[in-house]
């Protein structure tokens, strides 16, 4: 018995030390709940007291904007019964003007309508200008219009034509400056005919070959068709004594320029080729005076050899000829200088 209760003592004991320890562990547990909900009723008190603090902010400024809507709401209440005042007085004047003004409207819907109608007539006639023009039905400001176009296009015709007799004198002028040139070719040739008539044979035909003007350019024929005759009609030396006959042979007969199809060439010349022409124009020989042979022409060969030897003439009638002669070789000679001077002072 006592070993039972022995037994039953040591599981009491044991029960009573599992329940101290399942007490001791739930105060630790309790212990450490009342701290949690301490800590936690903190915090919510913090936030309570922050959102009560915010709360009385926007209250305030809730209080605040309400305040302030009230004061403008008066403000505007108070514009618009003054607005509305004002506006039912001008309705007022309005009714008393339109009631008192029932026959100025008419008078003005009346000058509505001939207004339209003038501008409806002023359509018409701008559409008709052209017509009107032709029948001379215009107003002084059509008129006015119509007589500065008019000037103005006489004005740019008087221009045209200006600048068209301008065009037209300075081609004038180009013609005559080129006929010009052309006597003066014409005029070179014939007196190199002369002096190749003379029986200056050798220093024409070496001028001939180097000289400093090529006739080639300004010339419809070339010199070498109207030379052919010259040198064919040359004849034995026949001295003649009479001045006339002189005269008379050396005329020579016309000469018809030769009609080519083929373009004529233009030697255009060059500095290069200008300073050969210069330099073997100062290797030409002058002139020598004396007596010269004349080689006779085709046509009047025929008459030198029909005609009888003429007759010897007298001494001062042979002195005027040889006087004459000396006149012309001092000439070509004075000539043959000054166009050598030319060409040396040539760039």
């Amino acid at each position: 018995m006592m070993e039972k209760n022995r037994t039953e003592l040591s599981e009491v004991r044991k029960q009573r030390l599992i329940l101290q320890n399942n007490i001791e562990r739930l105060n630790e547990a309790l212990k450490l709940q009342e701290q949690a909900m301490e800590k936690t009723s903190q915090e919510y008190q913090d936030r309570l007291t922050k959102q009560e603090e915010a709360s009385e902010r926007l209250l305030s400024a809730v209080l605040k904007r309400a305040e302030a809507a009230e004061h403008g709401l008066g403000e505007l209440t108070k514009e618009f019964t003054k607005r509305l005042g004002s506006m039912e007085m001008q309705l007022e004047t309005v009714h008393v003007a339109s009631s008192s003004s029932g026959r100025p409207s008419g008078e003005v819907n009346d000058k509505i309508g001939q207004l339209e109608a003038d501008i409806g007539r002023l359509r018409e006639r701008g559409e008709n200008l052209e017509k009107r023009y032709h029948e001379g039905d215009l107003n002084d400001t059509e008129k006015r219009f119509v007589n500065s176009l008019m000037k103005f296009s006489q004005d740019v015709h008087e221009k045209a034509m200006v600048a068209k007799e301008n065009e037209l004198r300075r081609r004038d002028n180009m013609v005559t400056t080129l006929q010009q040139k052309v006597g003066k070719l014409e005029s070179t040739l014939a007196k190199c005919l002369k002096d190749k008539g003379k029986g200056d044979n050798y220093v024409v035909s070496e001028l001939k070959e180097k000289s400093m003007l090529n006739l080639n350019m300004w010339m419809s024929s070339p010199l070498k068709d109207i030379e052919a005759p010259l040198l064919a009609s040359k004849s034995p030396v026949v001295k003649t004594i009479n001045v006339k006959s002189d005269l008379a042979s050396s005329r020579f007969p016309p000469i018809q320029p030769v009609q080519t199809n083929s373009p004529p060439t233009l030697n255009t010349p060059t500095f290069a080729k200008l300073d050969e022409d210069i330099s073997d124009f100062d290797d030409i020989p002058l002139p020598r005076l004396g007596k010269r042979n004349r080689a006779a022409s085709p046509s009047n060969k025929a008459t030198q050899d029909t005609s009888p030897r003429p007759t010897r003439r007298s001494k001062p009638a042979a002195r005027k000829g040889d006087e004459s002669k000396n006149q012309v070789q001092a000439g070509e000679k004075k000539k043959a200088e000054n166009m050598k001077l030319k060409a040396r002072k040539r760039p």
